[in-house]
């Protein structure tokens, strides 16, 4: 019995690029974790600042940027923002704990996808398959 894979399947199984970015640490600890086990290089911030530079630096470096809001500096909101100025096409996952956020605020930001604190790891996990999938969208 022959088994086929689809092209998309195939595109996503290429390991991917991720930076991640929250204040903190045992969080971005356990995001690189999950998303190594699922082959992906993750390059990891606490400071916004930090990988707003590295970012500017290398844009074409990484395949998606998933950050927390929250943070001190720069928020998430704010660093997706100048990241999207710098590049719009990458994908970006906002994670928060936040109920204020609008559905303006994401737009105006340019956020792709959005994930509540707290949350599964299934779902972090599915919206960045999801996302870094050719001609697929945002999740919002």
């Amino acid at each position: 019995m022959a088994c086929f894979v689809g092209l998309n399947e195939v595109l996503f199984m290429i390991r991917k690029s991720i930076l991640v970015v929250d204040d903190e640490e045992m969080l971005v600890e356990l995001g690189k974790k999950i998303l190594e086990k699922q082959g992906h290089e993750v390059t990891m911030f606490t400071y916004s600042i930090d990988a707003l530079k590295v970012f500017c630096k290398t844009p074409y470096k990484f395949d998606m940027v998933i950050t927390d809001f929250n943070m001190p500096h720069m928020n998430g909101g704010q660093l997706s923002k100048k990241i999207k100025e710098i590049r719009n096409n990458i994908p970006v996952i906002l994670v928060t704990g936040c109920q204020d956020i609008t559905e303006n605020n994401l737009t105006e930001w340019g956020i792709d996808a959005l994930i509540d604190k707290p949350y599964h790891l299934e779902e972090i996990i599915d919206l960045v398959q999801h996302l870094l999938t050719p001609n697929n969208t945002k999740v919002l």
